[in-house]
């Protein structure tokens, strides 16, 4: 037999050293020989036997030699029972470490394997050191160096080494992981998790020896020496083995040592973080790291001053507070804070101002947020992009102000300017210097200061002061106000009655109909303040309807198209440049040929023709000015995949954006003669799903599946020629024509994508589970020996194949004199093999003999199937692995 634990022939029934079990107790039948099953007396005999050898473990092959004296109606059974392992538990003994200078001293690893677990929220920590006592002994330390990476630093053959090993999984981020050092005499390996790294010792003699203790968790200052990581480890620590034997760890700890406890018990499991937080494990402690760290606040970021809100229900409708005095309002030096939520392109959130004309304004345009402020005479403006901004999302704002800067943080973006603040003192009718072109809100300036006073507005400007920035105003919710360290209560605000103070409509709270999410299918949720009312932006979903919900398609067999004319419509030169397409389709049908999705035509010879091609292309061939251009986008995706597919094609003055399964695409352009009229029409047609039967060619083909929601825009003018199909426009049938059959149906859903992790589950140990497995029966081969001219037994062959032991001390059973046939079978691929024995050449096994080494300890086993050795020998369990043969 052969197993995947050793490259030698197993030749015992059973980890005994030869024959069968009964042999060893002697309780064969017959005593003389070496299994029952060799009695031939014509009742059935038993043979078992367990494997636990690793070196046996698992059997891959079973060649059987049939005795040619054997009798015709002899029946034999061989069953070969699973490879299982028996558990012994390593969780016993798990500790908490709760600072970075403790440690534990437990006795030093001499030999074997040496496996531990951890879990930590450090980047940097020793995890264990296998200290050396005098210079010319190895030593081995452990470092974790960062979020994915251990160092394995040791001493071979007297010579420091190192191997790095990089694990797919965040070694930080709180879970437990898996380390593994095992060795041979000629590797070393070092596992973690999944991945590992091997070590060739060459010429030199290995590693070690070993005399030293061994440290978990830390090391002693004085014993660290070198080590580029000094700092201990916080966190638990379990399953430490060292050569197949788990360690105490309890014996081990120290009763003066309060920093080390028993069990492992994260301080973040009764999630205490709130408002979003994540929460960072220091096992006995924990921080929580809020998701708004400028809005909220407290040890478990249960304070959010984004609560405390105002709707500015009305464009133009705003809050304005008026301080009589010189005394400086705090707005102009101050941090100032708050969070706003809009589906306006721009607007004015905040703008202040004194006697003096020293003013801060915050407000919005362009996808940018803007803060604007005078340094004495002079104007300054700080700008930050951000994405989403009016699509209704919180945008966060803070504005920091220094002696002698001031810098602009908008969500996780930022801008400083270098100056001083320092405000004007005098009265100027003219008031700037350098920086006018900034201002873009204007006060009323008269020829004479006004009486000492500031006033501040939220949402807009009143009445009397102008401003050449917006024309329709902000509507939406500012929230989260802050000036310094005060929260300005804009509930309350909201809520005065005082005429002064409020104009238009606001509301307190911020509660927007859209955080109810009423688009489906990915749509974009509009919020209408004063309507108090949404609407769903479908446009990249390939759906329709109120909530992106419809898909009004038709099911098209391939010689069918549909033809929907518009010729009553006027559509202008200028209509003509503000193009949009988009549509939906599914097929499983494949072709070698293109396939039109869609043809447009212009009474004025102008088209665009969609289609796809069987190298998963989609084209858009178009003639919108005096050249024909045909574009290209190739996808990953295979369009007869029957999942759902679409794209969306506009033209804007000459700009082209192409979006095919949510990607936008740069395609490839192709001129063409711009002699060809094939596609020209003299009216104003959309055909679907094929070509008009006036235009005839072989290049393209009627398209085959569903096709759903085709919108053609031309400007304001919206061509919906599958809802006219079907009823959905009313009155319009009459531009309606069917050459072929097409049915009304909706086209399939997006293909559902797996995801796949190559993590593994937190609550070790993995228990991975195989298909089941039904092997194919096995054959019987002929077989030819090619010893018959030297007389050299099957049994002598199979000594010298396994460089091992003599045949006349070879651990098996003596065998019969071979028969003509030879039965061989392959457990572990379930794959038949042929005529095993005819490889066992006599040179060729002599030629082994010279080149291997003799020695007991084969090589490590190759990990193909790198689950193998962390299902085998792990952090989790001391496997005593065995298999039953009968």
């Amino acid at each position: 037999m052969e197993s995947s634990g050793s490259s030698h022939y197993i030749t015992s029934v059973g980890s005994q050293s030869e024959g069968c079990k009964c042999a060893e107790t002697k309780s064969c039948a017959n005593s003389s020989l070496l299994c029952n099953c060799d009695i031939a007396d014509a009742r059935w005999r038993v043979d078992e036997g367990e494997y636990t050898n690793p070196s046996h473990l698992g059997i891959t092959r079973i060649y059987i030699l049939q005795p040619d004296d054997l009798e015709a109606a002899a029946e034999g059974r061989l069953t070969l029972g699973p490879l299982e392992c028996e558990e012994t538990d390593t969780q016993e003994y798990v500790i908490t470490f709760k600072t970075w200078n403790s440690y534990i001293e437990v006795p030093g690893w001499r030999r074997g394997d040496i496996a531990f677990s951890f879990r930590t929220s450090n980047s940097q920590a020793v995890l264990i050191y296998q200290a050396s006592i005098h210079h010319t002994h190895g030593y081995l330390r452990v470092l974790l160096i960062n979020d994915y990476e251990l160092s394995f630093e040791f001493t071979l053959n007297n010579r420091p080494r190192s191997v790095k090993v990089t694990s797919r999984r965040k070694l930080n981020s709180g879970e437990w992981q898996q380390v593994w050092v095992d060795h041979d005499s000629y590797h070393m390996r070092f596992t973690v998790n999944l991945d590992f790294a091997m070590v060739d010792y060459g010429e030199s003699h290995g590693v070690g020896p070993f005399e030293g203790p061994l440290y978990v968790g830390g090391v002693p200052e004085h014993v660290a020496g070198d080590s580029s990581i000094k700092e201990g480890f916080i966190g638990c620590f379990r399953g430490l083995v060292i050569n197949d034997v788990v360690v105490d760890l309890y014996k081990h700890m120290t009763r003066s040592e309060s920093a080390i406890v028993h069990g492992c018990q994260p301080s973040c499991a009764s999630n205490p973080c709130q408002n979003g937080a994540t929460c960072v494990e220091y096992w006995g402690s924990y921080v929580c790291e809020c998701v708004n760290p400028f809005a909220h606040s407290g040890k478990n970021c249960e304070t959010n001053v984004n609560t405390n809100a105002m709707t500015v229900v009305v464009p133009r409708s705003y809050y304005h507070h008026k301080i009589e005095g010189n005394l400086t309002n705090p707005v102009f030096e101050q941090n100032i804070l708050l969070n706003f939520r809009t589906f306006e392109k721009e607007g004015i959130l905040l703008y202040a101002f004194d006697h003096y004309n020293n003013f801060v304004q915050l407000h919005f345009a362009n996808r940018k947020v803007y803060f604007t402020f005078n340094s004495d005479r002079t104007l300054y403006q700080l700008a930050v992009e951000v994405e989403d901004l009016s699509k209704g999302s919180p945008v966060q704002v803070k504005v920091e102000r220094q002696p002698k800067s001031t810098t602009l943080f908008v969500n996780d973006k930022n801008a400083t300017e270098d100056v001083i603040i320092r405000f004007v003192d005098k009265y100027f009718r003219m008031p700037w210097h350098r920086g006018e072109h900034l201002e873009t809100v204007f006060p009323p300036r008269g020829t004479y200061r006004t009486i000492e006073h500031s006033e501040m507005f939220l949402g807009h400007v009143g009445s009397g002061t102008e401003t050449n920035l917006t024309k329709g105003g902000f509507a939406g919710c500012i929230q989260g106000f802050m000036i310094g360290n005060q929260t300005f209560d804009l509930e309350k605000a909201a809520t005065t009655t005082n005429p002064d103070e409020k104009y238009g409509i606001l509301i307190p709270g911020c509660t927007m109909m859209c955080d109810y999410h009423p688009c489906q299918n990915q749509g974009v949720c509009i919020e209408h303040w004063r309507e108090n009312i949404t609407s769903c932006d479908c446009s990249l979903t390939s759906y329709t309807g109120e909530a992106c919900q419809k898909d009004i398609g038709g099911n098209f067999d391939g010689t069918t198209t549909l033809t929907y004319a518009y010729d009553d419509e006027d559509v202008t030169l200028e209509m003509q440049d503000d193009v949009a397409v988009r549509l939906a389709f599914s097929t499983d049908s494949s072709t070698s040929t293109s396939l039109v999705l869609l043809l447009v035509q212009f009474h004025v010879r102008k088209y665009i023709l969609f289609g796809i091609s069987d190298d998963h292309t989609l084209f858009v061939e178009e003639k919108l000015s005096n050249n024909v251009v045909r574009r290209r986008a190739k996808t990953l995706s295979t369009w007869s995949d029957n999942n759902r597919h679409w794209f969306y094609f506009t033209w804007k003055s000459g700009i082209v954006t192409l979006i095919v399964d949510g990607e936008n695409y740069n395609p490839y352009i192709q001129f063409i003669d711009t002699n060809t009229v094939l596609f020209e029409g003299t009216s104003n047609s959309l055909h679907v799903a094929g070509l008009p039967s006036s235009i005839e060619s072989q290049e393209y083909k009627n398209f085959k599946g569903c096709i759903s929601n085709v919108i053609v825009e031309f400007g304001n003018l919206v061509l919906t020629p599958l809802e006219t199909a079907f009823g959905y426009q009313k009155g319009s049938l009459d531009k309606i024509k069917v050459d072929g059959s097409v049915n009304e149906r909706k086209c399939a859903a997006f293909a559902q994508l797996s995801q796949l992790t190559a993590t593994l589950p937190s609550n070790i140990p993995p228990e991975i589970q195989g298909p089941e497995w039904f092997p194919d029966p096995p054959v019987t081969a002929e077989y030819k020996s090619i010893f018959s001219d030297m007389a050299i037994t099957p049994l002598e062959s199979i000594s010298r194949a396994s460089n091992r032991t003599p045949p006349d001390s070879i651990e098996m059973a003596p065998l019969r004199s071979t028969s003509s046939q030879e039965l061989e079978w392959d457990p572990a691929g379930a794959q038949l093999v042929s005529t095993a024995l005819d490889d066992m050449n006599p040179d060729e096994s002599e030629k082994q003999v010279d080149e291997e080494n003799e020695d007991e300890d084969g090589p490590l086993p190759e990990l193909k199937n790198q689950f193998a050795p962390l299902a085998s020998a792990s952090e989790v369990t001391i496997n005593r692995l065995s298999q039953t043969f009968t």
